[in-house]
């Protein structure tokens, strides 16, 4: 009976703990795949919850205040979240205040930027074409905030941390979500892909029938006792 119980619990820790703890989902992209200089290399995407907080981690060596090559003056791109998975990315949240957006505000977006809108001299630059990198409108339907910070190290240099309130997603039905980033507004390195987003309801709705069939098991050890 002990076992049992023990091993009961040791499941419902592993639902309640945060996702982080038990091993963030990675989005990686391929290493040296980008175009172009060494600031423009995006290595992966971590994303994991902890409760109703959706967290982001961005490994990258592009920095902060952007990056200029031969004219052309790049500047961070903002990170696309398809909740619903039918391939239209309908939030964003904002890196810069470009278009007078908040810097870590998640976005209801209805029109996105591609590289090619920044391209200074077209036909004079090298980089990856039609890739969303930018919100152009959208509401404001969070505020929150994104950091730059020094990994200590090189390659990346920098991870990027953002992070929502996943209840203001809609469409999530599936338990995952698609996540795009594209480094710079030129686009050169980019990556994408599904992140598992278990919703804090289901979670707590699976924690409380464990809990619940503690309290039966004890109850009956109970009256099994009576009995004797």
């Amino acid at each position: 009976m002990k076992k049992l119980c023990a091993g009961i619990f040791a499941v419902f820790l592993c639902l309640i703990l945060p996702a982080g703890y038990a091993g963030a989902y990675t989005i990686n992209d391929s290493p040296s795949d980008r175009i172009g200089n060494l600031p423009f290399e995006l290595y992966g995407i971590n994303v994991y919850q902890n409760g109703a907080t959706l967290n982001f981690d961005i490994f990258t060596n592009y920095p902060q205040g952007g990056y200029s090559v031969s004219g052309w003056n790049t500047i961070p791109a903002d990170l696309a979240i398809d909740a619903n998975r039918d391939g239209v990315y309908e939030y964003g949240i904002a890196f810069t205040d470009y278009n007078n957006h908040t810097p870590g505000a998640l976005y209801n977006v209805t029109s996105w930027k591609i590289s090619d809108n920044f391209d200074p001299n077209p036909g004079s630059y090298y980089y990856n074409h039609n890739r969303i990198v930018k919100i152009d409108q959208g509401t404001a339907v969070y505020s929150g905030s994104v950091t730059w910070t020094l990994t200590g190290g090189s390659n990346p240099y920098y991870y990027i941390h953002t992070q929502i309130d996943i209840n203001q997603l809609t469409g999530i039905n599936d338990g995952l979500i698609n996540v795009f980033y594209a480094t710079a507004t030129c686009a050169n390195d980019f990556a994408g892909g599904p992140a598992s987003v278990p919703e804090p309801g289901t979670m707590l709705l699976l924690g409380s029938g464990l809990m619940g069939l503690v309290g039966f098991r004890k109850k009956l050890k109970r009256k099994t006792h009576d009995l004797d």
